[in-house]
């Protein structure tokens, strides 16, 4: 998975520091996709590398977390795309860099899009405040106080004896073969939303659930837990169609043909199984 070797160096604990030009700063666009500048050979720049790309002012940046000894900032405004600028949309934080880069820009996703979706104040609807003393922002009118949203999903690999169960998403830009997954709804324990999950998605019944691992997935504000589960019953399926395109019962030799991504909790989780 992507936090695999930073998941111990990355200080994600709230300071309130200002930016200094040895900072990095992340830039985003207005539809999310990480901002890189086209005329240099790297993915991070310090704010002495941009002071003369952007207009700017110091209160603008967002802290975000520390890598080591180095602090990287999120610019809190949307950048317009010039000729001097790539976009890189976040599917290809998997695809086109490296685990430590992927997990670096998702997190930094995650509070650029929490900073932008929270502006206005949700209950009597004044603009919000940055906290200094936490991740948060306050209304200085009634006092409310706003967190960034993590939402809680589970991610479910399906173990029919020596078959796996995996589906495809209908409707979406990601193609490729993928779990069983769903966001956990209000009131449910996390062993009730992956018995839903499955029954819901492809109709089956599961026993015997066990947890494996867990991945921060800042495109979507997600915290995604993944669990093991065996069938229970009849393995006919039953397939919601709004939801999913496929699902089937693949034999290891079937899965081994298959691009799986290892930076994925989805990945790790098929290639586990693969290697019982």
């Amino acid at each position: 998975m992507f936090q695999k070797n930073l998941e111990f160096d990355m200080d994600i604990t709230y300071k309130n520091e200002v930016i200094k030009e040895d900072d990095y700063v992340l830039m985003f666009s207005k539809k999310g996709g990480y901002l890189r500048y086209k005329k240099e050979d790297k993915l991070f720049y310090t704010l002495r590398e941009l002071q003369s790309k952007l207009e700017y002012k110091r209160e603008e940046f967002l802290y975000g977390f520390k890598v080591f000894s180095k602090r990287y900032y999120i610019y809190s405004k949307d950048v317009d795309i010039t000729k001097d600028f790539e976009e890189i949309r976040s599917f290809k934080f998997l695809t086109h860099m490296d685990s430590d880069d992927a997990y670096i820009l998702m997190n930094a996703s995650h509070v650029f899009l929490w900073n932008k979706k929270s502006r206005y104040c949700g209950v009597c609807g004044s603009k919000l405040d940055i906290k200094t003393d936490e991740r948060a922002k306050i209304c200085k009118s009634c006092n409310a106080i706003f967190y960034p949203q993590i939402a809680p999903s589970v991610i479910v690999g399906v173990e029919n004896n020596d078959r796996l169960l995996l589906t495809k998403y209908n409707g979406r830009a990601f193609k490729n073969y993928a779990l069983v997954a769903g966001f956990i709804e209000i009131g449910e324990t996390v062993e009730q939303a992956v018995r839903r999950e499955v029954k819901e998605e492809v109709g089956v019944n599961i026993k015997d659930i066990s947890y494996f691992k867990s991945q921060p997935w800042g495109k979507s504000n997600g915290l995604l837990m993944g669990y093991y589960a065996k069938l229970d019953g009849s393995d006919i399926i039953n397939l919601d169609e709004e939801e999913l395109s496929e699902a089937r019962w693949m034999t290891k030799e079937e899965i081994r043909s298959l691009d799986i991504n290892q930076k994925s909790l989805t990945g790790t989780m098929i290639k586990t199984w693969l290697n019982k």
